[in-house]
This record gives C-alpha cells, structure tokens and sequence, in this order.
C-alpha cells in the first residue's frame, strides 16, 4: 500500500485539513433579522446593499390565517420565516440570538425541507420547541451538525429550504437574530 501526497506546501510538507464541505467551497454566515408580530421587519442585505432575496417571512393569527395588514399585526401568534437561495449549499450550523428576553414564552422550531413530509424524506426538526425566554441575552441557541450537510436547491420540491417558526403569544414584538453558518461554491 503505497501514500500518494496530493497537496503540497512550497517546502514539500503535505497539507491537511478538516472536511467541512466541497474541495473550494467558501464559508458564508448569512445574517437574517425579524421581529415577532412586526410585518416588514425582515433585514437581511447583501455586502452592496442589496436585499437578499432568499427570503420570506409571514405572520398568521390564531386561526392559521395570514396576516397582510399592518393594523392586524397585534394578532399575530406565529411567524414563519423561510430561507431557500437558489442554489446549492451546505449547511454545517447556526444560531438564534436575541437582545433582550420576551415577556412571555417564545418558542421556535426548525424545519429542513419542510415542503416534503417526513415519511418522504423531508420535514426534518433540525432545533425543536425551544423557548427562547429561558436564553439570555448575549447567549444563544447553537446548533452544530459537526459536519455539514448538502441542501440541493429543486425549484419544485424545495429540497433546500430551511423553515424557522415562531411561535407566541398574540402580539408579542420580539427582535431575533438568525446566523447560518454554509458554505457556497
């Protein structure tokens, strides 16, 4: 069994490193805003200021019923905040962060490929059912998959899509930060 070197620094010393993603792939946090019973609160730009486009966010009341108006916003219960670039990319991990603690319980959840049920394939809770009153503020919620995972884009079946929901109490405004840590070709 013979060791072939592949990669070489100028000295001839073998390179090494640990596999997160692709061979040349690029690390990209992507910073999302929103704020709970808020509509229009969804921040998140490109470096040249552009609005990054892989993104919605919509609010629904106690019925399930979308809110569109801001003058019902107060009747807001959940927030549904979808992110689904149209490209490939790989997940590896992200976090929720938050300024202050909400007057009343806040609970998210995180769903990959929510578009597919569970028995298909999809669906997958990715961060279930936690409380964000019970993080402080300068803490946050991890989560690490220690290796990353491949979301193929399919303009079809949404197979890249990840879904944070918010859930609260009726007019609740709460501030959050979301970071997701992917890497990109």
């Amino acid at each position: 069994m013979s060791i072939v070197i592949r990669d070489a620094d100028t000295d001839g010393a073998a390179i090494v490193r640990v596999k997160a993603a692709q061979k040349g792939w690029t690390f990209n946090m992507v910073g999302i805003e929103a704020a709970t019973s808020t509509l229009n609160s969804l921040y998140s730009k490109h470096f040249d200021g552009t609005t990054r486009s892989s993104l919605t966010c919509k609010y629904y009341d106690v019925s399930d019923v979308e809110i569109t108006d801001p003058a019902n916003q107060l009747n807001a219960v959940k927030m549904v905040l979808d992110y689904e670039p149209t490209y490939n990319y790989e997940i590896i991990g992200g976090k929720i962060q938050q300024a202050s603690i909400p007057g009343s319980d806040l609970r998210v959840w995180v769903v990959a490929v929510p578009d597919i049920p569970s028995g298909s394939g999809g669906s997958k809770e990715m961060a279930s059912c936690v409380n964000l009153k019970f993080i402080q503020p300068g803490d946050a919620v991890n989560a690490d998959g220690r290796a990353s995972k491949f979301m193929t884009y399919d303009a079809t079946y949404h197979t890249n899509k990840l879904r944070f929901i918010f859930k609260h109490a009726a007019g609740l405004q709460h501030n959050v930060s979301i970071l997701l840590e992917t890497f990109v070709q």
